[in-house]
């Protein structure tokens, strides 16, 4: 059995690295290792859906500790108790920090050296140039040559998501190519719910979504302007002069931790013309048997993001076999192969380019239902959790034994 200890400055609601460090731990927990989420209080939306569900699976452990917003890095939270608490809690045989330019990966990252402690980094990486929207390129090129790049050149593991995303980490911190960096794919959880045509009806009925002739889903942080559902809105605006019995799904959390007041309110004003005139429905927060019928009763999913290392939206939705539109970028190419899973866009901010390649597939039943089809295939083949469990095993096993060697 191993001890592990998976570090985040915040985990009790979030997107996909969140969703990531509660897979992981589920899948160790699953196999019979004991697994400790050291994280702050700070819960972005007030709710704490990812938490509750830590709590109630045995073998995980859910730590907290006071935790405070910052707005630099923007969005980061920070926890000034944590090295105090890691300094009297270090029986762990790892320790996994996750994120970049963090205060809370950073001080892990101390511990584990000072108490001789194998250290797992997985940096979730965005180049600093997909913050701009944030106004934070100038921070996060900073600490991405000078922290991030320390860390992945003197961790015991850093884990990229695809030998693309770790082109794109040395890249961007400038770290040695000699660094200790493993590829493991991300993935989605194989035991998502199974969806039958009532329970699309069924969730339909709730959220009280129009009949239409095709519909469309965002799904995604709305705040976060990384994510892209601004754009999204402006290419469904295009889509409707030409499909104008369309209807847009907005799913995601609107959360408080980003502070983008200026591009919000762009996007407040064109929701509510679209929602007064029938065309989007905005569901909030859903729970995973929703948001799997939601993802089943779409034709595709539209992602103009501006960067992801891999797209666990996208990847959920092509488990469902709906295909999806997104931007090319990141390590989006690795998940969606171009033309067969979907189709890809270089530019987020092409709004016509975007528009054409979601007609293309609303408007051609058998290309939506070869792309739909070829998706699933791939995220089952290659996107599952179980194989990500199974390699993270590995890496922290061969850790443990290498420290153990050392002492000997």
């Amino acid at each position: 059995m191993l001890k592990i200890l998976q570090v985040n400055h915040f985990f009790l609601d979030g997107g996909g690295r969140e969703r990531y460090i509660l897979e992981l731990s589920k899948g160790l927990a699953k196999r019979g290792h004991e697994v400790t989420i050291l994280t702050s209080d700070y819960t972005p939306t007030g709710k704490e859906p990812l938490g509750e569900e830590a709590r109630n699976t045995k073998g995980i452990f859910l730590k907290t500790l006071k935790g405070y917003l910052v707005d630099v890095p923007p969005g980061r939270v920070v926890i000034p108790d944590l090295m105090n608490w890691l300094l009297k809690n270090d029986k762990y045989d790892v320790i996994h920090a996750h994120g970049m330019g963090e205060q809370v990966v950073l001080e892990a990252f101390y511990i584990a050296k000072i108490k001789n402690i194998p250290f797992v980094f997985t940096p979730h990486f965005h180049p600093y140039f997909a913050y701009q929207e944030l106004g934070a390129q100038k921070i996060w090129k900073v600490l991405q040559e000078t922290q991030t790049k320390m860390i992945v050149e003197n961790a015991d593991a850093t884990i990229a998501f695809s030998n693309l995303d770790k082109k794109i980490i040395l890249k961007y911190t400038k770290a040695s190519p000699r660094s200790k960096i493993f590829i493991v794919p991300n993935g989605v959880d194989e035991n998502l719910p199974k969806v039958k045509q009532k329970d699309i009806k069924e969730v339909f009925a709730k959220y009280n979504i129009p009949k239409a002739t095709h519909y469309l889903i965002f799904l995604g942080d709305i705040t976060n302007p990384r994510k892209g559902a601004l754009l999204a809105i402006q290419i469904f605006r295009e889509i409707r002069y030409k499909l104008p019995d369309s209807h847009l799904i907005v799913v995601g959390p609107w959360g408080t931790r980003l502070k983008t007041a200026q591009s919000l309110e762009v996007l407040m004003k064109l929701l509510n013309k679209l929602v007064k005139a029938g065309a989007v429905t905005i569901t909030g927060w859903v729970n995973d048997k929703e948001k799997a019928a939601l993802l089943s009763g779409s034709d595709l999913l539209i992602s103009p993001t501006l960067y992801d290392s891999f797209g666990v939206a996208l990847a959920e939705a092509m488990f469902y076999r709906t295909p999806v539109v997104a931007t090319k970028i990141g390590g989006i190419p690795h998940t969606v192969r171009d033309g067969i899973d979907g189709i890809l866009v270089k530019n987020p901010y092409n709004i016509k380019a975007f528009a054409r390649a979601c007609l293309k597939i609303l408007t051609d039943k058998k290309l939506k239902e070869k792309l739909g089809k070829n998706a699933s295939q791939r995220v089952k083949r290659f996107f599952l959790f179980k194989y990500v469990v199974q390699k993270m095993e590995k890496i922290y096993k061969i850790l443990k034994l290498k420290y153990a060697s050392r002492k000997d």
